[in-house]
């Protein structure tokens, strides 16, 4: 018995201490005024009673000392609200509140409330109550009144967020002690796959408290993404769609409804690419918000989904005409639909080191004697990049892993490295003898990749992000700047350098002033409601698995209504002349 009020020495010192008191008290002699009478007849009567009264006399009412220690016994230790734990049963149980976006199918959410608040005040009084929706968090602690949980539960509901119930338990295996028998109870209808189970230590038991529904009668978006334009344009962007649906024969796949910025775009080409698979194709990339529509059915959650587009604006790139007489530079940069020759409102100056062309302030690629420095290619990042961030994405984003670095270094007769700095702005800077007919630079394939890529990186256009699904991490595109990205109440997501994983579907912001990123559902198993291999078969819990226990609230009650029997008792036995 353990008790939640009071430790066992305070109860154990205030029962003796009630013991010492109570005992002083009947030991106490009655102190009588001196009143005149008018005869002693009635002066033996009342001597022989008084003498029983004297202090350290013979203990002469053991039963009324026992009646009032036995009635104020029970109210202390009812106030210090006992709890009994059975020692039948040793294990641990830790029951988990499934709230992820499928159990707001129908009355789901609502029968695995009901079971768990029963199940609550039946087990133990050492169960946790764990919450599994976007987040975890502990709706009742071991020994608290199940009372509690119901208050609690009445302010919460399913969050629109894929199910963590799998990460939950790979937790637990953790948390626990190897050699603490576990019993851990789902409460909700999302599978879990026999893969996890298996990596359960021993000691931890799972079952169901409720039984597993099928899905029936859903379909839902399940996958929006964006990528690259195949026709090649820099303005626009070919957009994925897929919708799925459950087993259920009688369930018809939606056809999606595609609006962009509130306007249904008749002039798209879709083209089906399997069944509820659509592609659209050059989708403008204006940094529009997608939205992507299906009729509502059982889940409503997962029938709308939303993707901010890239804004894909063509750079502006001035070029030293010395320069294109010798490498032919503007047939080159022609081919690329994101880059436009001009000199005006200029993003990007291509030149050698001192000629004037272009502003001095605007980020250019140089090309400058081999004698100026030692590096063949050197990239000057602006103070406000970050060092170790351009130098891991510098061969990738310019395409230097595909120059033959070997044969030049052969002809050149030095190594051919690449050297990180720190400047005022961007600025890439390269051997202006690699332009010569000796080096075969310009002739070979890797150099139009090379000026486009480093035009792009001097350029520093905004990363887009091509899916943004709930519980997916978010990795922007290759070569563009990243931006921090914030939730609504202001906190950065992305502080230590990893990619943000949104629990839930929502908006975050963005650090650089751009329109909001929508995070979708875009969740297989909350639309389907199967895995795609390997689901466990857990075992169900059923009501005569655990006997009735006996929770805090009542017991105080049964304490509380002995000792008013025992009062009762006490009094009906001074009423008979048994106790004074």
């Amino acid at each position: 018995m353990s008790f939640a009020n009071l430790s066992a020495l305070g109860v154990v010192a205030g029962l003796l201490g009630l013991a010492g008191l109570l005992f002083l008290l009947q030991q106490l002699r009655i102190r009588y005024r001196e009143l005149p009478v008018v005869t002693n007849l009635f002066w033996q009567q009342a001597v022989a009673p008084a003498l029983a009264r004297w202090l350290w006399q013979r203990f002469r009412h053991p039963l009324a000392y026992l009646l009032i220690l036995a009635i104020c016994a029970l109210i202390w230790i009812s106030l210090a609200e006992p709890v009994l734990d059975s020692s039948e049963r040793d294990d641990r149980y830790v029951l988990l509140l499934d709230a992820s976006a499928g159990m707001a199918r129908d009355d789901r959410f609502e029968r695995a409330v009901r079971k768990l608040l029963g199940d609550a005040a039946k087990l133990p009084a050492s169960r946790k109550v764990v919450w599994v929706g976007a987040s975890t968090m502990i709706l009742l602690a071991p020994g608290e009144d199940p009372l509690l949980l119901g208050k609690r539960l009445e302010v919460l509901s399913p969050a629109a967020s894929p199910s963590r119930l799998e990460a939950q338990l790979q937790h637990l295996a953790v948390v626990i002690p190897a050699d603490q028998s576990t019993t851990v109870l789902i409460y909700g209808d999302t599978p879990v796959r026999q893969a996890v189970v298996d990596l359960l230590p021993s000691s931890m038991k799972v079952m169901r408290a409720t039984e597993l529904d099928m899905v029936s009668g859903n379909s839902g978006i399940t996958a929006l993404g964006i990528a690259e334009a195949a026709s090649g344009a820099w303005g626009a962007v070919d957009v994925f769609v897929q919708v799925e649906k459950d087993a259920d024969q009688k369930t018809i796949l939606a056809t999606p409804e595609i609006t962009l910025d509130g306007e249904r775009p008749d002039d798209i080409r879709t083209t089906a690419v399997g069944s509820g698979k659509t592609t659209l194709h050059d989708v403008p990339a204006n940094g529009g918000m997608l939205v992507v529509t299906i009729p509502d059915d059982g889940l409503s959650l997962d029938n709308t989904a939303r993707l901010r587009l890239p804004h894909r604006s063509a750079i502006q790139v001035q070029l030293s005409p010395s320069l294109d007489a010798e490498t032919a530079l503007v047939s080159l940069l022609a081919l690329d639909p994101g880059i436009r020759i001009t000199n005006d409102d200029v993003d990007v100056v291509i030149r050698r080191r001192g000629e004037e062309v272009g502003d001095p302030g605007i980020p250019a690629l140089e090309f400058v004697p081999m004698a100026a420095q030692d590096a063949a290619f050197i990239l000057f990042a602006a103070e406000d990049d970050d060092a170790l961030a351009v130098q891991a994405e510098a061969l990738q984003s310019l395409g230097l892993n595909q120059i033959d670095s070997s044969a030049l270094a052969s002809i050149a007769r030095q190594p051919i490295s690449v050297s990180i700095e720190t400047g005022e702005l961007r600025i890439v800077s390269v051997w202006q003898e690699l332009l010569g007919v000796d080096y075969n630079f310009i002739r070979s394939r890797s150099f139009p990749l090379f000026i486009t890529k480093s035009v792009r990186w001097l350029a520093q256009s905004e990363a887009w992000y091509p899916y943004a699904g709930a519980g997916h991490a978010l990795e922007p595109s290759v070569g563009g700047k990243r931006t921090s990205l914030f939730s609504q109440d202001g906190n950065e997501l992305d502080t230590i350098g990893v990619p943000v994983v949104p629990a839930q579907v929502g908006q975050l912001l963005n650090g650089a002033g751009a329109p909001a990123l929508f995070v979708s559902l875009l969740d297989t198993l909350t639309t389907t409601g199967k895995l795609p291999l390997g689901e466990a078969e857990l075992l169900t819990m059923f009501d005569e698995v655990f006997p009735p226990q006996l929770s805090p609230h009542t017991l105080v009650t049964w304490l509380l209504l002995l000792a008013l029997l025992l009062l009762t008792l006490e009094w009906y036995l001074y009423q008979l002349g048994r106790i004074p």
